[in-house]
């Protein structure tokens, strides 16, 4: 893992990336096997394959205990849904809303949901 991570900080993102998917075919038990994830789909996020990273990132937060990067994996999913303009856009403002009521991105949430609200007006 360690080796995925000085790749990702090297900018090698497709090595990251080739070593990461490694990493979780050999070590599917391993205990920072969450942590490939998250860096799987921060640099899909980074290399803006939207899709992709919002999978990651539910893969990640569906075995996630809450943390920082809980809360960070939350928005960016919320960013890569609205960036490939999928489904599930909502959903992933409101669980961010409702797990991070005081959080860092709640005004930009909050100001997104308003703005949809008067779409549909």
């Amino acid at each position: 893992m360690r080796r995925c991570e000085l790749l990702a900080r090297s900018k090698e993102l497709g090595q990251a990336r080739e070593c990461l998917h490694n990493y979780r075919k050999q070590y599917p038990d391993a205990p920072r096997h969450q942590q490939a994830v998250l860096l799987l789909a921060t640099i899909s996020r980074v290399e803006g394959r939207w899709s992709e990273a919002a999978a990651y990132y539910n893969e990640y937060l569906k075995h996630s205990s809450d943390s920082k990067e809980t809360e960070q994996a939350l928005y960016h999913r919320f960013q890569c849904l609205k960036l490939a303009k999928q489904t599930g856009i909502h959903d992933a403002a409101l669980e961010y809303l409702k797990r991070y009521p005081n959080g860092p991105h709640v005004e930009e949430l909050k100001q997104w949901q308003a703005v949809q609200q008067n779409k549909i007006k």
